[in-house]
């Protein structure tokens, strides 16, 4: 009787002992998550290279601590410590040989840091044999990305921003990581990331209150703030449609989601930037069509209709707003709205409808409906336009300076400036993987599993936004993307 007790004691303890490892796992993943998406925002918002370059990177290192503890890497093993000892004293012989100053100290520290981990969990995963089989994997995802990288690096012009496949994202799509672990990491990421966005923009807010007018507030870039807080959006979306069907009933979890939700959308609202917010629209008329999975294909044919139709509607009505507010004029419109909040929005859109129905492009014969379309799109027409004309087969070393009179560096398209940038041959392969991932995540909304529902919405509505902005592979949501394109680019079913 007493080894009865004692046993249920023993089983007890460990049930106690496996929560308490569960839980510190949790927070270890919130918290190292929270860094990683706040270091990235840093390093965009940041005027200067080399400190882009210590934000970057030491996201990277967070990133890389996730993975060894997700993989239950042994990095105290012989083989790991004894490679590590060498490589530490290099390291510190090479920065004391360098006498770096203390930014580009800092900036070398977190590189060789990453370089270390990496090599630290590739030897693991080698001694434990955890390396994804060929055979596991997704082979035309894998080849046509080791096609674009080795001939990026070998024969092409620009390696601009390339850094990050291979440290860290060659390895992670190198390694084994268990479904049950990816669904986990999963859903510590995109509450991380709601945290992140919420305390860069109230900090923000702090400094630079609202006016009205798009916010800027302390960040550098429109569009790449925009997808930013776009992406707490993502995260409350999946939140929502992970559920399941008691997700109508009313719960805490639901209200939370709810709150998320128009929280985040009063940040994108703010922002004001019409990437995000048209990305967006794409991403809900794609979950309308795709979601709940259960549905056949004639029930999604007739969403696809209906998407079609509203979207015809959206337009005919958008364009008749546009065309009523260029018939009047600002100081009538200064008179008609009291309010300054109002009158900032509304001065906006008829300051688009004002340059949009004058149609004074600079590329194009003014008056034409292209130069209509190149005005409204903010000149993205005429840019598309000079980078395709310059396009070679290995790239250009840096962005093209369309006319003195425009500041303009950016193509405003991510697939035009990879083909731009990376060559014909190169920037090709990155559009074809691009288009291939989004191809098959498309096809994974017919399976019914959690693996692959918040990756498939962050990768829908990040190659969207690519279409009307560039965002490198180093931006937040390019970076996230790579990271949750891990299950396609390896086979994963849950157990």
């Amino acid at each position: 009787m007493l080894k009865i007790v004692k046993k249920i004691q023993m089983l007890k303890e460990k049930s106690v002992t496996k929560k308490i490892l569960y839980y510190a796992e949790i927070l270890f993943y919130l918290y190292f998550f929270l860094r990683v998406c706040l270091n990235i925002c840093y390093g965009v918002e940041t005027p200067y290279q080399i400190n882009r370059d210590y934000y970057n990177f030491k996201a990277i290192n967070y990133l890389l601590g996730i993975i060894i503890v997700a993989t239950r890497a042994r990095i105290w093993h012989w083989l790991c410590i004894l490679p590590a000892c060498g490589y530490a004293v290099g390291c510190v012989m090479y920065m004391r040989k360098m006498m770096f100053e203390w930014e580009m100290f800092r900036t070398v520290e977190m590189r060789l840091i990453a370089y270390g981990l990496c090599g630290v969990i590739l030897i693991d995963a080698i001694i434990r044999r955890n390396i994804v089989k060929w055979k596991d994997r997704n082979w035309w995802l894998t080849g046509t990305l080791i096609f674009a990288l080795t001939f990026c690096w070998l024969f092409g012009v620009s390696q601009m921003h390339l850094f990050c496949f291979l440290c860290p994202f060659a390895l992670i799509y190198l390694i084994k990581i268990p479904a049950e672990s990816w669904i986990k990491l999963v859903s510590c990421l995109s509450v991380s990331y709601v945290a992140s966005v919420f305390w860069v923009f109230g900090k923000s807010l702090l400094e630079v209150p609202y006016e009205g007018i798009r916010y800027y507030g302390v960040f550098l870039n429109l569009c790449t703030i925009g997808a930013f807080c776009a992406g707490a959006v993502i995260c409350a979306m999946y939140w929502f449609l992970s559920k399941t069907k008691e997700r109508w009933k009313i719960s805490w979890k639901l209200l939370l989601t709810f709150v998320v939700l128009m929280v985040s959308l009063a940040t994108v609202f703010m922002v004001g930037a019409r990437t995000t917010m048209i990305s967006l629209v794409l991403l809900t008329f794609f979950c309308f069509v795709f979601y709940p999975s259960k549905h056949q294909k004639g029930v999604r044919k007739k969403r696809a209709y209906i998407v079609c139709g509203v979207t015809s509607i959206l337009l005919c009505i958008g364009f008749l707003i546009l065309w009523g507010l260029y018939q009047i004029k600002e100081d009538e419109l200064r008179e008609l709205i009291s309010n300054d909040m109002l009158y900032n929005q509304i001065a906006y859109w008829h300051d688009r409808a004002d340059t949009m129905f004058k149609a004074k492009s600079y590329f194009f014969e003014h008056g034409t409906p292209i130069a209509m379309l190149d005005r409204f799109s903010s000149g993205r027409i005429g840019i598309w336009y000079n980078y395709i004309i310059n396009f070679n087969w290995l790239g250009h070393e840096t962005e093209f300076r369309i006319m003195n009179e425009w500041n303009m560096l950016h193509a405003h398209n991510t697939y035009i400036s990879n083909l731009y940038n990376y060559g014909l041959i190169g920037g090709g392969a990155f559009v074809c993987w691009m288009v291939s991932l989004l191809v098959a995540a498309i096809k994974k909304t017919a399976s019914n599993s959690k693996i692959y529902l918040f990756p498939t919405l962050w990768i829908v509505f990040t190659l969207s936004a690519m279409l009307t902005d560039t965002f490198y592979w180093i931006y937040p949501t390019p970076f996230i993307m790579l990271f949750l394109a891990y299950p396609f680019m390896n086979k994963m079913e849950e157990k």
